[in-house]
């Protein structure tokens, strides 16, 4: 658990362990078990509708979203205490690129701490390119 890709989808109870734990690097934490939850809430700034010139570039809209990402990983018992957090911000632009391909720019910050102290409390930037989930 630890990252900023995104998970598959709204609801998934695959296997595959979710990673989407935004201040802190990927597969930071590991565990048999995981609890996660994510939340975020989505404010839309502008609908341009338009591209730069003749670019193939179309930008569709733009948003910004604040979160909020509580988590644990465990193997032997679950501790509350030990859980892991983040919140931040990100400012995200919907494009469609070479007329038919839609990709989701992101750029963001979170803060992250870990309850179990095994990771420094510390603020990571990221940017994501892919689809909106």
């Amino acid at each position: 658990m630890g990252g900023s890709a995104p998970d598959a989808g709204l609801i998934d109870f695959s296997t595959a362990l979710t990673a989407l734990m935004r201040g802190f690097p990927s597969d930071t934490f590991a565990g048999r078990h995981a609890a996660l939850v994510n939340i975020e809430y989505r404010v839309p700034l502008a609908r341009p509708q338009r591209g730069p010139g003749t670019w193939p570039l179309f930008v569709q809209a733009l948003h910004a979203a604040g979160f909020a990402d509580v988590g644990q990983v465990w193997t032997k018992s679950f501790r509350a205490s030990d859980a892991k957090a983040s919140f931040g911000a990100e400012f995200s632009a919907d494009t469609v690129l070479g007329f038919n391909l839609p990709i989701t720019a992101s750029v963001g910050a979170a803060w992250g701490h870990d309850g179990s102290g095994n990771v420094p409390d510390h603020t990571r930037f990221y940017l994501r390119l892919g689809n909106t989930y």
